[in-house]
């Protein structure tokens, strides 16, 4: 990845891709940009969705947001709410991008980790977090999960299957 030549979305999806590859490593399923049933506990709250939710088989909830430049996190305002939605909460950025954000001084305070991503693919943990135990996690792990399969799920809730799904090549679509 050579930071200099792409796009938001094209670091976004490269640092995505990289990451996915290191958490299913360590034996994590992953859903990139899942919705996180806020509805649940907030009835006025609008949908977001974390930038990658993994789980593993214990049910230990990872959120990693991914940020393409060091304005991206600065105008990020949601992620302080996603702390209640996961075990252990991550940023991650490229190198430069990830240094800076690990030595802000609210990424200290609440104990959150940084990932760099080198142009090589290379992930590099600048920071570990703190392991959260949240109420409202487990109060809503079910809808969460549900929220993963029904992501990950070829079909759309209207019976229409999605492009690029398992039941047919990527060539069907076009």
């Amino acid at each position: 990845m050579n930071e200099n030549t792409l796009s938001k979305a094209e670091k976004i999806f490269f640092i995505s891709r990289e990451l996915g590859k290191y958490f299913a490593l360590k034996r994590y399923a992953v859903c990139r940009e899942c919705a996180i049933p806020w509805s649940e506990v907030f009835s006025d709250m609008s949908q977001q969705r974390a930038d990658l939710l993994c789980v593993n088989k214990s049910l230990k909830f990872v959120i990693v947001e991914t940020k393409s430049s060091w304005e991206d996190f600065c105008s990020d305002s949601k992620w302080l709410a996603y702390l209640d939605w996961c075990n252990q909460f991550y940023f991650a950025a490229d190198r430069k991008t990830a240094l800076r954000i690990a030595s802000h001084d609210l990424i200290r305070k609440t104990r959150v980790g940084v990932f760099a991503v080198d142009d090589s693919g290379f992930v590099q943990a600048l920071c570990g977090c703190v392991q959260r135990n949240p109420p409202t996690l487990y109060a809503h792990r079910t809808e969460l999960l549900l929220d993963m399969v029904f992501r990950l799920s070829p079909y759309e809730m209207s019976g229409r299957l999605r492009k690029n799904s398992c039941f047919f090549p990527n060539d069907y679509f076009e």
